[in-house]
């Protein structure tokens, strides 16, 4: 075990780990595993890297060997099924056996994908079971440095895993304390926080408002950087924008990117989420979109953008078409644009209802005649046949235009 271990290449020796297992007839063991590298660590600046070397390895195994290299596809990140949001993929070491390991209780389990094919199942079953609804950090251990599973997805409502204290570690998760519970930063002043800290490390360095604020903007700034780090050199992308206002009147215009990466997954990210002051016109929107395009590097890259149907967005379009045309890139508006069909539908299903309720009024009658002609003259305008004639332009136009 030991020599197999330091076979491994020093860029691999990060995911090492060990983890409990259940044999049945011999109850629990521990297992030496080699964590398959996550998403984001295989979008990071090294991920190609990584990624090669872990491949390697694992062609060599005997277990690559005897089933064939073709068998197994790793990267649970692309597979389907709500459930491999809670499991991560591992290889055993030294023979290769693939294995899946529960991000909750960190309990390894027999890959779907094995010798035999088994199907997910068993763990669907294990995720029901006490032992792992009960456990609040899994139990993996390695000798050094030790290893800690990152989630694909992440709830704030589930129990995640603890990573070893460090300066950097601790910001980090400082940074996602206040903002997943909605803290104001002034609580991070207060001297039962930082009393309570104190009470947990004894030698930590508390943190004040105004530097938890630059740490903020740091994170910020490198997860901005980093979000499109798995876009190809020539991959398009598309967007998706709309604006929405909070219950405090303030205004935002949310941007989506969507595109696939050079890993061949579908990507879908915030890009951007913009406060708007002012009015809310389609060439102040624009602006907003060209900024965001020119700060990532994706004006060349743009292909297609979905928004709804308001006037607004047209002029948006259009407006972006001028731009990027006096910059020689290519974009048409009309080809380009496409209409949001949940908007679309939603319209017509409110022309829908208020044409029934309309009708019921009507069949009452009890309405007084200059009402009855009031609620006659709506229903003509908010006729059904005329709402679906809309859907079935745009259907048309979206299959059939060439």
């Amino acid at each position: 075990m030991e020599q197999a271990s330091s076979e491994l290449p020093r860029i691999l020796l990060q995911f090492k780990l060990r983890a409990p297992q259940v044999i049945r007839g011999e109850g629990r063991t521990t297992i030496e595993l080699l964590r398959y590298p996550p998403s984001d660590v295989l979008q990071d600046k090294d991920g190609d890297e990584v990624l090669v070397a872990w491949t390697s390895w694992w062609n060599s195994t005997p277990w690559a060997e005897n089933y064939g290299i073709s068998r197994l596809k790793w990267d649970s990140s692309s597979r389907f099924g709500d459930i491999w949001q809670h499991f991560g993929e591992a290889a055993g070491l030294p023979n290769g056996l693939p294995y899946v390991i529960c991000f909750n209780c960190g309990l390894a389990l027999q890959h779907p994908a094995g010798a035999r094919i088994i199907g997910t199942k068993h763990l669907i079953n294990h995720r029901k079971t006490q032992g792992c609804q009960r456990a609040i950090v899994p139990v993996h251990t390695t000798p050094s440095p030790p290893l800690f599973l990152s989630r694909p997805a992440y709830s704030r409502h589930s129990p995640t895993l603890v990573p070893a204290f460090t300066s950097q570690a601790f910001e980090r998760e400082i940074v996602k304390v206040v903002i997943n519970n909605n803290w104001s930063f002034r609580t991070l002043n207060e001297p039962s926080f930082q009393r309570f800290l104190k009470f947990l490390r004894p030698d930590i360095t508390t943190i004040s408002r105004y530097k938890f604020k630059e740490i903020f903007e740091t994170q910020y700034q490198e997860a901005k950087t980093a979000l499109l780090n798995d876009l190809g050199q020539k991959t398009k992308i598309s967007i998706a924008l709309d604006t929405w206002s909070a219950s405090n009147h303030l205004s935002f215009l949310a941007i989506k990117v969507y595109y696939i990466n050079k890993y061949w997954q579908l990507q879908e990210k915030l890009l951007d989420f913009i406060p708007l002051r002012g009015q809310h016109s389609g060439n102040s929107m624009a602006l907003c979109l060209l900024q965001v395009l020119s700060e990532t590097h994706t004006k060349p890259r743009l292909l297609a953008i979905t928004c709804d149907n308001a006037s607004n967005n047209t002029t948006l379009t259009r407006t972006l078409e001028t731009t990027l045309d006096d910059e020689n890139i290519s974009w048409n508006s009309n080809e380009n644009t496409i209409p949001c069909l949940a908007h679309v539908i939603n319209l017509v299903v409110q022309d829908i209802i208020q044409s029934l309720r309309l009708e019921a009024l009507t069949d009452i009658g009890t309405e007084e005649p200059l009402e009855r002609r009031h609620i006659e003259g709506i229903s003509a305008q908010l006729s059904v046949p005329n709402s679906l004639r809309k859907v079935r332009l745009y259907l048309s136009h979206t299959f059939i235009t060439p």
